[in-house]
């Protein structure tokens, strides 16, 4: 007791060990605490930096000892001096082979724990109204609270029935705020992601489970994006403003479900789409943010090479880019890379489309690593400071699955 408090004080948090043991073992949590550490920064470091030692600690591959490490270690041993003593080096092996054998155990126990039910830590902090939002980061992000909640809701569904019931809450909770023109999100420089990673994320549950969600909203969502497409076959933040990469996958992501669903493509939107995306492709295999800004990153790359390999190009066309795209994303696909779950799951689709197995599972391995005992996906990256747990536990989960 003692010692925890000295630590505690430390951390310049007096319940900073108590929010430590709850991450690492959510059944010792409380409402209470799990409210603090999300609020207090000191003890939601402290408890991401263990969880995230944890998580590495599990990925570290297994070694068995060598064959006759005790017999050795006896030997080493000055020689008995009485009878005695050689009973005790007898209990001693015995119960140093018991000990290694129960540690052994236990790291076996953790390790098939990690998977068994990867979604645990979204059903338990999704909201009553069905909704999800980041907690415990600096800047509000109440205006991604869609794209968040359809994403979460479509990596439960990925998982299986167990999650039904907080996948239908999300859906409902969206529809019921879906705007009368079929916009997902409150007007503004949001709206564009809201609005594609929200169709998408919905008709991909719908492609799961054709019951989950009625096709008049998505029917709607998809006009709406028709409807807002700038003339060169491309979208913007918002109308009037000029397109980019970015935004322009999301909304293509969901043309090629609503297509997948039999709705075809009236009025050529997706075939557009397709169009513009490859205009920005650059001699060298990468993607622009757009031709006049240049921009490329790996993220990019990914993105651009994902939707267009999904997008049932003609079979040579489809060939040639899953070679490019094989190339170009060997780099970001590399094991010393640091996390970025947004490039990781694009690269994951991209790298799956593109039929490199190994590369695409290489990825995943990596990913799953980083998940943390009570279930979330705790480590920072470029856009955690934006959707917190959320977005990486999400976007964690939609890699894996």
């Amino acid at each position: 007791m003692e010692a925890e408090t000295d630590v505690a004080a430390a951390m310049n948090c007096p319940q900073a060990a108590e929010a430590v043991a709850c991450a690492l073992n959510p059944a010792n949590g409380s409402a209470a605490r799990e409210a603090h550490r999300a609020a207090c920064p000191v003890c939601r470091r402290e408890a991401e930096a263990a969880c995230a030692t944890v998580a590495w600690l599990r990925g570290a591959p297994e070694a068995d000892p060598s064959p006759g490490l005790v017999d050795r270690i006896l030997t080493a041993l000055p020689p008995p001096r009485h009878r005695c003593f050689v009973l005790r080096r007898r209990l001693a092996a015995a119960a140093a082979v018991f000990l290694a054998g129960a540690l052994w155990f236990a790291a076996q126990q953790m390790r098939r724990a990690m998977p068994s039910d990867r979604g645990r830590w979204l059903t338990r902090t999704q909201h009553r109204d069905g909704v999800w939002e980041p907690i415990g980061i600096a800047t509000p992000t109440a205006p991604y609270t869609p794209a968040l909640t359809a994403l979460a809701a479509l990596a439960l569904e990925r998982l299986g029935p167990a999650h039904r019931a907080a996948v239908d809450r999300a859906i409902a909770a969206l529809l019921a705020g879906q705007q009368p023109d079929g916009a997902f999100g409150p007007p503004g420089r949001c709206r564009a992601y809201n609005h594609g990673m929200t169709t998408a994320a919905l008709l991909a549950i719908r492609q799961i489970r054709p019951s989950a969600v009625s096709e008049a909203p998505l029917r709607l969502a998809v006009d709406r994006i028709r409807a807002t497409q700038h003339a060169d076959g491309a979208w913007g933040y918002d109308i009037g403003i000029a397109p980019n990469t970015a935004i322009t996958v999301w909304q293509t992501d969901a043309l090629i479900r609503a297509r997948a669903s039999g709705w075809g493509d009236p009025g050529g939107h997706l075939r557009k789409a397709v169009r513009w995306l490859k205009s920005q492709q650059t001699g060298d295999g990468r993607f622009a943010y757009d031709r006049a800004a240049g921009g490329s990153t790996a993220t990019l790359d990914a993105m651009g090479y994902a939707i267009l390999l999904e997008a049932s190009l003609p079979a040579a066309d489809h060939l040639a880019l899953a070679r490019q795209a094989a190339q170009a994303l060997q780099e970001a696909a590399s094991p010393g890379r640091v996390a970025d779950f947004y490039r990781d799951y694009f690269i994951a689709r991209a790298l799956d489309a593109a039929g490199v197995r190994a590369q695409a599972a290489a990825i995943r391995q990596r990913v799953a690593a980083l998940q943390a005992v009570d279930g979330a996906w705790a480590i920072a990256d470029r856009w955690t400071p934006v959707g917190g747990e959320l977005y990486a536990t999400a976007l964690a989960l939609l890699t894996l699955n």
